[in-house]
């Protein structure tokens, strides 16, 4: 693909669409783009240990969906090459969203409030 300071999200997704594994921090806009498209996600949280980021929210996140089983969590990036090597053994469940449910959701507490 060649390197790229920057993609538009048309590029990324084009590109997640192609792969058939996402490593990824663990940002939730990654990992849901990489799940959408049903692939196999290695999530290496940014630590705030090494100023990455302000706290460690986002080992909240890989911990979270590898309980579900969507996501294989690396909490440290020098783990990468044995969980690498073990998500070949790994079965992975579907992702299903619950977008819409929390719209609805959303919606009718709005229309509740105001007596919509």
């Amino acid at each position: 693909y060649g390197f790229k300071r920057f993609l538009s999200k048309l590029e990324f997704d084009e590109i997640i669409k192609k792969s058939s594994l996402v490593l990824t921090h663990a940002g939730t806009g990654s990992i849901m783009t990489a799940l959408k498209y049903e692939k196999i996600v290695i999530a290496v949280p940014r630590l705030s240990k090494y100023n990455e980021h302000v706290d460690d929210h986002q080992i909240q996140i890989i911990d979270q969906l590898g309980d579900m089983g969507v996501i294989i969590p690396c909490r440290e990036l020098e783990n990468l090459e044995a969980v690498y090597l073990n998500s070949q053994k790994d079965v992975l469940k579907k992702y299903v969203s619950n977008r819409d449910e929390m719209i609805d959701d959303i919606d009718k507490f709005i229309c509740d409030l105001f007596s919509l």
